[in-house]
């Protein structure tokens, strides 16, 4: 190793120290919460009816991530990539569970695409490049949903939560900027620069995938349909765990709160945005005179944890139909 290696080493960030820094802020959150008695487990308690409440939410999740699946695999068929429903659902539930395990808020969407290449090898970019497109469409319309009602708090409501003022701009600039990567990446300046410093082996599977994710209005009109439709189910999930926290809670509170809630987790200054999440809820919630909202935070969570659970199986299966040599 040179001494310009060396010293480029020492001047490049440590992956271990951030990981170790946003565990902290997580456990932080989390302890300021239980001590603070925003998070009361005496909630989750079965004699309060909340069983079925909760199984009704679980459902709705279910069908809001199936909702996902597929608008994933009606990406990928627009883009020339066959893929049945079986196979999505599959491969999407079992790099779910794999994100569990690895580090990184996009550790799942890796083995997603690894997965949905391994099944295209003829275009194996333009098939990694579904889960990136699928993964930006539904945070683009969750910032969508979340501007828009930041700016409806904010418009309407005397004295909005300080939260709502972060969030909101923080929803804000994550608009403009994919609406700003976008065109930057498919501007045919753009193309011809990176057809001039890369090699014709390498352009060529890059270009192919940037054309390729030039759709069709109905399409775009189908696949927001779609993603809005997963956002209300996932809302509606919300509301039926809240029904047991915070029963007097009105089901509109939760469709004006609930996109800045999981927008907020999408921050990355803790894993998975534990913590953040739940500190975000407990705070918008009580903006309206309502508590618990770190309570229903982290049940939702949960939920969304055992949702996960299924694609231990589905890999161990698919192991088992491996041939070995």
């Amino acid at each position: 190793m040179t001494e310009n290696d060396r010293q480029t080493s020492a001047l490049r960030p440590n992956p271990i120290i951030f990981r170790a820094i946003k565990l902290c802020v997580a456990l932080g959150l989390l302890a300021w919460l239980v001590l603070s008695g925003r998070i009361d487990f005496e909630l989750l308690h079965p004699a309060r009816g909340s069983a079925s409440r909760y199984a009704a939410a679980f459902g709705l999740l279910l069908a809001g991530s199936l909702i996902q699946i597929y608008r994933w695999k009606r990406l990928a068929e627009f883009q020339g990539i066959p893929l049945s429903f079986r196979e999505a659902c599959r491969m999407t539930w079992s790099s779910q569970f794999c994100a569990l395990f690895l580090p990184g808020a996009a550790g799942g969407e890796l083995v997603r695409g690894c997965l949905i290449a391994s099944r295209s090898p003829s275009k194996r970019l333009t098939a990694a490049s579904t889960v990136l497109v699928d993964r930006g469409f539904g945070l683009y319309t969750l910032l969508w949903c979340g501007t828009l009602s930041g700016v409806y708090i904010l418009s309407v409501f005397p004295e909005p939560a300080e939260p709502v003022y972060a969030i909101t701009i923080v929803s804000g600039i994550l608009l403009c900027s994919i609406h700003a990567i976008w065109r930057f990446a498919s501007h045919r300046r753009t193309l011809d620069i990176a057809g001039r410093l890369l090699p014709e082996r390498y352009f060529k599977p890059v270009s192919d995938a940037v054309a390729s994710m030039h759709f069709e209005p109905n399409h775009i009109i189908r696949l927001a349909i779609l993603s809005f439709t997963a956002n209300c189910l996932s809302i509606l999930a919300f509301f039926m765990v809240g029904r047991t926290a915070a029963p007097e809670a009105e089901v509109w509170v939760y469709f004006i709160l609930c996109p800045l809630i999981f927008i907020s987790t999408a921050i990355p200054v803790s894993p998975g945005g534990i913590g953040v999440g739940e500190t975000a809820a407990s705070l918008l919630f009580h903006a309206f005179h309502i508590e618990n909202g770190a309570m229903m935070m982290l049940t939702f969570r949960v939920l969304n944890l055992v949702l996960r659970l299924p694609g231990a199986l589905l890999l161990v299966l698919d192991r088992e139909r491996t041939p070995h040599a």
